[in-house]
Order: C-alpha cells, then sequence, then structure tokens
C-alpha cells in the first residue's frame, strides 16, 4: 500500500512541506473541535448526538434536573429507626424501583439520602426544597414531568407503585 499525500502540488511520502502541515495543522484543529467526548467517555461525531446519560442520583442539585429521568419520591423521616426499617423496605423493593424509574429521596434531621434500586448516598438538594415541597406531609410523589401527583400522610409503596402504573406516560413504557 502506498500511501501519499497531494499538497501545493507535491506529493510527498509521510513528509510535509510547510505549508501542508500548516494546512493539516489548522484543520485539524477545526474538525477535532467539533468532536466531542460524551459522558460516557466515548467519542462523538460532528452532527451525531451523545448517548443520553442518566445522571448519578446523588449529581442532581434540584428536583428540576430530575425531571423526565426519574418519579421522585419525596419521604421525611423523623427518627433513626424509621430511617433504617425504611431502607429494607426500599432495598426489598429494588427491583420494582428500578422499573418505575424511581428516585427515592428521603430527609432525616436535615441529611438527605437518595435511592435508586441500587445504592444510598447523600444528596445534593437542599433539604429545604424538599421540606418546602412536602408541606408537612410525609411523603410526595412527583411524576416524570415534575409535577406533583400524590401527598401521603402514611406511606406504602404498594399504594406508591399502583399510582405510578395508573400514570399515562408509564403505561407506555
Amino acid at each position: 500500500m502506498n500511501t501519499q499525500l497531494k499538497c501545493n502540488g507535491y506529493i510527498t511520502h509521510f513528509g510535509l512541506s510547510a505549508a501542508c502541515f500548516s494546512v493539516l495543522l489548522l484543520f485539524s484543529f477545526f474538525s477535532f473541535s467539533q468532536i466531542k467526548i460524551s459522558a460516557t467517555n466515548e467519542w462523538v461525531a460532528p452532527g451525531t448526538k451523545a448517548k443520553q446519560q442518566v445522571m448519578k442520583n446523588s449529581d442532581y442539585k434540584t428536583l428540576k434536573e430530575a425531571a423526565w429521568q426519574y418519579r421522585i419520591l419525596i419521604v421525611e423521616k423523623t427518627e433513626a429507626a424509621e430511617i433504617e426499617s425504611f431502607k429494607d423496605t426500599l432495598s426489598q423493593n429494588a427491583k420494582a424501583i428500578e422499573e418505575r424509574r424511581l428516585l427515592v429521596i428521603t430527609i432525616f434531621d436535615q441529611n438527605v439520602l437518595a435511592y435508586t434500586g441500587q445504592i444510598f448516598e447523600p444528596s445534593h438538594i437542599q433539604a429545604k426544597e424538599l421540606t418546602n415541597k412536602l408541606r408537612g406531609k410525609k411523603a410526595l410523589l412527583i411524576g416524570l414531568d415534575g409535577g406533583n401527583k400524590a401527598v401521603y400522610d402514611q406511606l406504602d409503596l404498594k399504594t406508591v407503585f399502583a399510582q405510578i402504573d395508573g400514570m399515562p406516560m408509564r403505561r407506555r413504557e
């Protein structure tokens, strides 16, 4: 195989004249500046879209950022024993939580934990924003569109799952 490059009338074999080198350098700068690395560390060519990647549940700083990625269940717990019991309940329902694209955010003593069926981790969402949304209730369900769907005085995950399963977007999934 004979690799040749024709530039400014010169044919060279891997040897470039200064003018050719300048042109290639300039071309590569503009063409590579169009190439981006996606969130999954893959090269994305100009004019193509990267695979959409859902952020880790701890990366969200506001509820709006999670809209269209997750349904959100905000739960307030007041005692440490409640937290441990709730974590166990969520772990037992991990598959159902993942299937429904549910982000469970738990507030306890101004600390915020997030769970999507995989791991519990601290969340960057401010506890004040969450407690303002709850307005004195124990739990609030927010849909994919970011709208409030249900408010609960007593939380029962089976009821939450049934309400989610009845939502139009869930039926189309």
